[in-house]
């Protein structure tokens, strides 16, 4: 008899379900990798771009149409700039290191505010950090306020948390008048001549921790309900609606938005939302990590359409690991930072190219674009690491991949001989991958492992043989460098048929 094959796109992670009820393109061991339209690629090994002297806790991009920087924000207040070097933009006085940093980008400024008692919001501009300019303190903003959550909304400044005058309004939000192109909102102070104002929501037991822009509507929420605000325009601004009672964002960087609905982790789920539906995207292993989760942060890349989901696990250092959704097509990847744990992670803006200087100008739809006009979007991702105290770049290079699929089960539940494997993919000439196959009797049984060999691209035939013999069929996969997996195929025979 001769040899039959089972072709297999690879298209999913799960872990849920035991290996044998699976389909046949799924896999339950995974690391560094995620699934992107019946593909399977490697994830980008990070570069270590600049040493820092201390961790930043929170990053900005801030940029113009000539140069984008990234402000670092901590015991140090730094700017990385287009030549690659880091600049001190920390202001001699009335703003120091903190725990608790939140900040937002507004054309080409960053504005930055962090928990420390008697500190107000503080901006720099990309003319300023390019001629060593130094943080200073927010236009228009009342010397007698403060606020832990900073965000943006089109030509707005937003804040929240606030304290005034000495007064905490943990549920209070402010926004200010609207400004022109590449100027700094003028007031906070509502007034006839102005579109500034003020809101107390109510949040059960838990205070606004951030803020996501999408479309004409600026949500903003804590752990205890998630609120937003439409642009109405006229005397009233903004129209306020609660679209959840019981749960929103769990922390500060646990909500993004990605375009035209926005994404925020909540105490216990992954969710994606709008005005008008609210869906959970995570699967039963996923929300079974999430309650494990010491530390968390959600970042959207728009070119790639992935929520990258960043945590630390109990007993860890820094962010470890993340889960990465791809909106595409409703998959889950996931990535290990064993090599380099992150302290925080955040996006840089390269190219820096104008889009439109009016909405009649924008290519987007009001519904859908929330940005400052003349400005561009994520092109490229950035993440400041805390081993090693350097700021890391995912640009450069890829990193170790990891799959395995146990108990395939044979055709027809036959007992099968398993002649090997074969691949087909994409990788650059002289990568090297390991592969090995398996077997075992019974549904659940640990796999019976053959040896691991390894292949090299543009060398070697990437057909891995190795008889096996049982009712279920397992591999492993693994290698270095960039990849692209689309298919791959087992070839076997029934027991006892002649091949």
């Amino acid at each position: 008899m001769a040899w039959e094959n089972i072709d297999i796109v690879l298209d999913a992670f799960e872990t849920d379900k035991a290996a044998s009820a699976m389909p046949p393109g799924t896999v339950n061991g995974a690391s560094n990798i995620d699934f992107y339209t019946g593909t399977v690629r490697s994830l980008e090994l990070l570069e270590a771009k600049r040493g820092m002297t201390q961790d930043p806790k929170a990053m900005q991009a801030f940029f113009d149409q000539s140069a984008a920087y990234v402000g670092l924000f901590g015991s140090l207040m730094q700017a990385w700039t287009p030549a690659d070097t880091l600049v001190d933009i920390a202001p001699a006085s009335g703003l120091t290191g903190a725990a608790y940093w939140d900040t937002t980008s507004f054309g080409k400024w960053c504005v930055v505010t962090n928990d420390t008692v008697n500190q107000v919001p503080h901006a720099i501009s990309v003319d300023m950090a390019g001629t060593g300019g130094k943080l200073t303190p927010l236009a228009g903003w009342n010397s007698a306020w403060e606020c832990t959550v900073i965000g943006t909304h089109r030509n707005v400044l937003w804040a929240a948390d606030l304290i005034e005058s000495g007064q905490a309004y943990p549920n209070r939000v402010r926004w200010s008048a609207s400004s022109i192109t590449d100027a700094l909102p003028q007031t906070w102070i509502p007034a006839a001549n102005n579109d500034a104002g003020q809101a107390d929501l109510e949040i059960a037991n838990s205070r606004i921790v951030d803020f996501a822009a999408v479309g004409d509507v600026m949500f903003m929420g804590g752990p205890g309900g998630l609120w937003a605000a439409r642009w109405v325009g006229g005397a009233y601004v903004y129209n306020f609606s609660q679209i959840n009672s019981t749960q929103g964002p769990r922390a500060l960087r646990c909500m993004v938005s990605m375009g035209d609905a926005g994404a925020m982790l909540t105490p216990n789920d992954i969710i994606v939302f709008n005005e008008t539906s609210q869906q959970s995207i995570a699967g039963g292993r996923i929300l079974r990590l999430i309650e494990q989760f010491e530390e968390a942060q959600l970042m959207y890349a728009p070119t790639t359409r992935q929520l990258i989901v960043a945590y630390r696990l109990p007993g860890e250092t820094g962010l470890r690991h993340s889960l990465i959704w791809n909106r595409e097509n409703n998959t889950w990847g996931k990535r290990d930072y064993v090599e380099t744990p992150l302290s925080c992670l955040g996006a840089i803006i390269v190219p820096v190219v104008q889009v439109a200087t009016t909405w009649a100008a924008s290519p987007y739809t009001w519904d859908q674009d929330a940005r400052a006009w003349g400005k561009s979007y994520d092109q490229e991702r950035l993440f400041a690491g805390a081993n090693g105290t350097a700021i890391y770049a995912a640009k450069s290079g890829r990193y170790n991949w990891f799959l395995q699929r146990d108990n395939i089960p044979s055709p027809n539940g036959d007992d099968i001989r398993v002649r090997g494997l074969e691949l087909d993919c994409e990788a650059p000439a002289g990568s090297q991958i390991r592969m090995r196959v398996g077997s075992s009797n019974f549904s659940g049984q640990a796999p019976t492992w053959g040896p691991i060999k390894t292949y090299t691209v543009g060398q070697d035939n990437l057909r891995h043989d190795d008889l096996q013999q049982g009712k279920y069929i397992s591999y492993q996969l693994n290698g270095q460098g960039s990849i692209r997996i689309t298919s791959l195929r087992i070839y076997y025979n029934v027991r006892g048929a002649r091949p």
